[in-house]
């Protein structure tokens, strides 16, 4: 028993070995790559299909457990709501591949205008955040020049729309009536669409919303907060 758990041991020191040096057999031609190489292939990628400057945030290299890697980044000089994911893949070949979701950010304020023009026939004084979900593992040629027409039209199609809002909102039957036109409407087009309305006083709308505009720490990607004017 002792000896097993020698044994084993040493094959998860191994492993261990393996995954801190980020080397690993690749593709058919048995190539190598430490991990900031891996890093500057993934960077590479974005710099060829979008011709911009990224912040990194933080990278996921491979390991014993998964077989892809993972970058966070932002278009430089932006916030973390900016931010978007760039996977690193092999395919059953042992080719590499690469997908990302920065052409859904680069179309996040133009899409958070269009909901508020929608949001806007339904509440009168609100915040609301959204933002897609949808499988990064299917490739695809889309880039931040897609006309919005086009954007939208994939969304409908392909991905998951989820929409948070924030307002202040006394009569909770009046609020479900108008979530659920908000939902009809929304879903007559997407395939999959999920609606939350959280209603607040008027004390705890001025206190909780309102008054912590840079405060408000919401982790879900592709974010976004508007209040309506007027």
């Amino acid at each position: 028993m002792k000896k097993a758990k020698a044994i084993l041991a040493c094959i998860l020191l191994f492993a261990t070995i393996l995954g801190g040096c980020g080397m690993e057999k690749e593709n058919s031609n048995n190539e190598m790559y430490t991990r900031e190489e891996v890093r500057q292939q993934m960077l590479e990628y974005l710099d060829d299909k979008y011709g911009e400057e990224f912040d990194v945030l933080d990278i996921v290299y491979k390991d014993w457990s998964r077989n892809w890697e993972k970058l966070y980044a932002v278009p430089k000089g932006k916030g973390k709501e900016y931010e978007f994911m760039v996977y690193r893949f092999k395919d059953e070949n042992g080719e590499i591949y690469y997908t990302d979701d920065y052409f859904i950010i680069a179309k996040k304020d133009e899409y958070s205008e269009y909901l508020k023009t929608i949001i806007d026939q339904y509440y009168d004084e609100y915040r609301f955040r959204f933002y897609f979900s949808g499988d990064i593992k299917k490739k695809n040629n889309l880039d931040q020049n897609i006309a919005f027409d086009e954007f939208q039209k994939y969304a409908d199609e392909h991905l998951v729309l989820d929409v948070q809002i924030f307002l202040k909102e006394d009569k909770e039957d009046v609020a479900t009536v108008k979530l659920n036109q908000l939902y009809n409407y929304l879903s007559k087009d997407m395939s999959l669409v999920a609606i939350s309305v959280f209603g607040f006083s008027d004390e705890n709308y001025k206190e909780h919303i309102l008054s912590k505009t840079s405060e408000l720490d919401y982790s879900s990607y592709y974010s976004d907060f508007t209040v309506k004017k007027g």
